[in-house]
């Protein structure tokens, strides 16, 4: 027991002579350590804070574009049917190529071009009293064939004006 308090009574005495001024240093580097820790800890809370947000934007703009996919895919099916519905009304007229045809409502020429398509030899008039929509569809209709005549007026005068043209029977009307 005697050589125990010897020692510890050593040690205590060269930590004090020695170590104090060790302890302190070391005391010291410690909190330079810790306070490096501590500043290290914060930059990454602050970097994790980054990413979670960029990660909230990417999920924004993903559910955006998501959105507009939806958007797209609708406008697709709409138009879709749109184009059926173009094709069972071009399939109902049973379009002969030598036939004459009625467009009353010309409209940006969706149905005319289908028609003069068809026709070699026929005819087909269109009425439209819009010139922006009879001016359009006049520069699609030239690149398909001559042989057809807009008529700037209502289709409730679609036998008058198909008269002035010496028309009394037509093929199909649509």
């Amino acid at each position: 027991m005697k050589g125990r308090i010897l020692s510890l009574t050593i040690v205590t005495s060269l930590v004090m002579t020695i170590g104090l001024t060790s302890f302190a240093s070391t005391i010291d580097d410690l909190n330079k350590e810790k306070n490096a820790l501590n500043s290290q800890m914060q930059q990454t809370a602050q970097e994790k804070d980054q990413i979670k947000n960029q990660k909230a934007n990417e999920q924004i703009e993903l559910d955006s574009i998501n959105y507009e996919l939806i958007n797209i895919q609708n406008e697709i099916s709409e138009l879709q049917s749109k184009i059926n519905e173009l094709n069972e009304s071009i399939e109902n007229l049973n379009i002969k190529e030598d036939g004459i045809y009625v467009d009353c409502t010309l409209g940006f020429a969706g149905h005319s071009k289908e028609i003069l398509k068809r026709i070699k030899k026929g005819k087909l008039f269109a009425f439209d009293q819009d010139g922006e929509a009879i001016n359009y569809s006049k520069k699609i209709l030239d690149q398909i064939s001559g042989n057809y005549e807009i008529i700037k007026s209502n289709f409730a005068f679609i036998k008058s004006e198909l008269n002035k043209r010496g028309i009394e029977k037509v093929d199909g009307i649509l």
